[in-house]
């Protein structure tokens, strides 16, 4: 890392009927396994609370989130998002990797409407 920092992404999503569970999770099983070897990935988990299903996910730098965001599995999962959930997502910077319970608090404070990302 270059700047001593890492970029942190977190996403709370919600499956919109019963009938999208498995299409959910065949898309987030794949996107995690891919996102762990991803390069530059620090740290991806995992959780389930108040109705949302959490990822946080720990770069080196805001380029490979970039990276892996528009790579195959996850693009792929960023095209049919729409059909099976809502949710939101943000992305800070910090100097630390933060615990999950820190990252949501994050999340409900600075979440953004899940779109499809823009690259910068």
């Amino acid at each position: 890392m270059s700047n001593g920092s890492y970029v942190i992404s977190v996403t709370g999503l919600r499956i919109r009927k019963p009938w999208h569970i498995f299409r959910f999770y065949w898309h987030a099983v794949r996107i995690k396994m891919a996102c762990e070897r991803a390069p530059g990935n620090v740290l991806t988990a995992v959780t389930k609370k108040d109705g949302f299903q959490h990822t946080l996910t720990v770069w080196e730098s805001k380029k490979q989130l970039l990276a892996f965001v528009y790579s195959s599995p996850h693009q792929e999962a960023i095209d049919i998002f729409h059909e099976i959930a809502t949710g939101s997502t943000c992305s800070f910077s910090s100097e630390s990797v933060p615990s999950m319970e820190e990252a949501i608090e994050y999340w409900r404070e600075h979440g953004k409407d899940y779109t499809r990302p823009v690259a910068n």
